[in-house]
Order: C-alpha cells, then structure tokens, then sequence
C-alpha cells in the first residue's frame, strides 16, 4: 500500500474515531463495574471446592492439590456485597459521564469557511468528514465572489466587500460558546492576494483547520498527507541593494514563478529576492509538518529582509491555496515590513494587474492597488 495512501486510511474520521475509543481513558464508572464483575465470579468460584491430581503413567507417582471445602460462606457474602455495590455505583457514575459527555459534544461546532473565488471552482461544499472534522453541528460560511461569467477574472474590489463578512461571521458563529468548543475550517479556491488576506484575519482564532482542493482526486481533503521532506532551499540575498526600503519576494512552491511576468510588472531595477523549493509541485503539500516549515522559512527570510532595511514587501506567491492561506496566518501585522501581494494573471500583459495591500501598521482595511500600464520601480 502506498504510504499517502496508508496514512490517509489511518487519519480517517471514523478510524481515528475508533481508535480515541479504544485508545481513551477508561471512564471511572466502567472499571468499578468491572471491579464489581471481576469480584461476583471469584466469590462464585469461592463457593466451590476442588481436587486436582496428576499420575505420571511411567512411575505411577501422584501430585495432588486440594483447595479445601471452599471460602467460607461469610466472606462470600461479603464479597457479593461489595461486588454488588461497585456495580450500581460504577454504573451511576457511567451514566452521569455519558450525560456530561454528550452535553459536552452538543456544545461543539463546526464553523467552516469556503473561499470561492473561481468561476469553475467545486460546486460541492467541503464536509466535516471530507477534511477530517469530528461529526459535530456544522455551520457553513461561503464567501462568494466568483466572476459573472467564465474567463471573466475576478473583482479585488467584490473580494475586499465579500470579506468583510468573515470576522463578524466567526464571531457570531462562536458567541455563546467557549473557544475551544468551536473549530474553525477554512479553505476554497481563489485569488492569492484574498488567500493570505484571509489568513491574516484568522490569525487571532483559537483552533483553526485547514484544508484545499485535490486536482488528482478532485475532492476537498484536510491536511493529512505524510511529509516528505522536503523544504524551501537557501535564499540568495545578493540581489537586494544596501540600504533598499522595498522589495521583491517571490516565493516559487506549487509552481515557478514567472519571471518574464516578474520583468514586465516591476522595473529592472527592482529588487527581487526568491525563494524556492526544488522540484515545485501543485499536489505535494498536504503535510501539516511540511507546510509549517515552509511557512518558518518564509517568516526568517521576511525578517532577514527587515533586518536589512527593507520596509515594504511586494510579495508574488505560487503555492496551494492553503499554504497561501497560512503564509497569511503567520504574517505579524506590528512587526513586520508593510506587506503587498500581487495577483498573477498570465493573460493580462502585465502579468499582475492588481494586488493587496494589507492592513498593516495601522491600516484597518486592505486596499486594492492596480498595476500601472508601464514598470513601477520597487526600490527606494
């Protein structure tokens, strides 16, 4: 068996479901009622006498065990008495935690986000099942702004409005309940610049899932792939001019970044800085190890990037829209450099017609930024 294949099998809900069972901790209740059984069959077994014996054919010797006339009826009686008890004690304290319990679970809810921005994205909504939530109530919250018509590419400004939406539905979703009974799943199909914006609107959430499209299986998954390793490779930082304020990074992970593409949108002297995978591939990242260790890679090369002056960051992202999503969930709003991610649109001939520039340092709203017809310079 394939080993993504074996540890899909084994992240699935009811077989992770059948193994928290087998695997939990015994209810205390249960083990008094088997305390009370285990001690009902051995004051049974008190009650009678035996006599064992063995005759060796070749010798004729004899070995012989007798256990007496049996335990005396008093401490049989006694230990029926106490069997007895445990067992009506351990099953009131079972049934008082399988009310607990179940109270518990009804207090538990899903709230999951799907992200549709494609015009020919899924139709189907993702399921708890699909990307591996526990079967407890479900809320589906679709943001929606997919374009009118095929070919058609998608309105910034529709996106920001749409989005609008997703921080008072979270907390609407939660009040009432504590932050640890809801988890928050958010995933779906769109532009990157809405992907890691709505990253960083989630970064305050207390459980948040993530999950994405499979093109091979053509089904939403949670991120239960095994890791393979492999990490994004060294950053070269040469090409970054002493005393630079504004910079390029263009993160090469699912697919090569475009750098024809890069030349046409920015100006030759733009200062670009990549950062890159070997052998980037589209369905290779659904490991939560691998996917957390890029996105530490990508805030060490950020920092580096502060620690050498620059102070706004355009950002150009070819990744799974999940990792877009986390890149976005780990980015510091305070700390970081003010950060713009631009969206790539091989039709269009700049290549990135527009981008995001994220509320950072005191912007409250991200704002939509079009490309001008000629290169902008990106250095200082």
């Amino acid at each position: 068996m394939e080993p993504n294949l074996l540890d899909r099998l084994l992240g699935h809900p009811l077989l992770k479901r059948v193994f928290d069972f087998a695997l939990r901790p015994r209810n205390v209740g249960l083990k008094l009622v088997a305390g009370g059984v285990a001690i009902l069959v051995a004051a049974a077994a008190g009650e009678f006498a035996f006599d064992l014996a063995y005759v060796d054919p070749g010798s004729g010797t004899r070995l012989s065990f007798k256990s007496g006339e049996g335990a005396p009826a008093m401490i049989i009686s006694a230990a029926v008495a106490v069997g007895a008890m445990l067992i009506c004690v351990g099953a009131l304290v079972a049934i008082y935690d399988l009310i607990v319990t179940r109270r518990r679970e009804a207090r538990k809810k899903n709230v999951i986000v799907e992200l549709r921005g494609l015009h020919s994205g899924p139709s189907s909504p993702p399921t708890p099942a699909a990307i591996g939530l526990a079967p407890v109530a479900v809320q589906n919250v679709p943001i929606d702004f997919r374009p009118q018509a095929e070919g058609k590419l998608v309105d910034p400004e529709v996106a920001l409005q749409k989005l609008d939406a997703l921080t008072p539905t979270i907390a609407a979703a939660i009040a009432g309940r504590d932050e640890t009974d809801v988890t928050v799943a958010i995933g779906g199909l769109a532009a990157t610049p809405v992907l890691f914006l709505a990253g960083m609107l989630m970064d305050d959430e207390a459980h948040v899932v993530l999950y994405d499209w499979d093109r091979e299986q053509r089904a939403w998954r949670g991120l239960d792939g095994m890791d393979d390793g492999k990490r994004a490779l060294a950053v070269d930082y040469s090409t970054l001019p002493i005393g630079a304020k504004r910079a390029v990074l263009a993160l090469s992970l699912s697919y090569a970044v475009d750098e024809d593409a890069l030349k046409r949108r920015f100006s030759a002297e733009a200062a670009i800085v990549h950062m890159r995978i070997e052998d980037p591939l589209v369905n290779k990242f659904w490991s939560m190890t691998k996917q957390g260790a890029i996105a530490k890679s990508f805030i060490e090369t950020v920092q580096q990037l502060l620690h050498r002056g620059v102070q706004r960051l355009d950002l150009i992202i070819a990744a799974p829209a999940s990792l877009s999503i986390r890149l976005g969930m780990v980015y510091d709003r305070r700390l970081l450099p003010d950060v713009t991610v631009h969206q790539y649109e091989k039709s269009t001939a700049s290549g990135y017609p527009w981008s995001l520039k994220m509320p950072t340092h005191g912007l409250t709203r991200a704002t939509v930024e079009r490309a001008p017809h000629a290169g902008t310079t990106t250095t200082a």
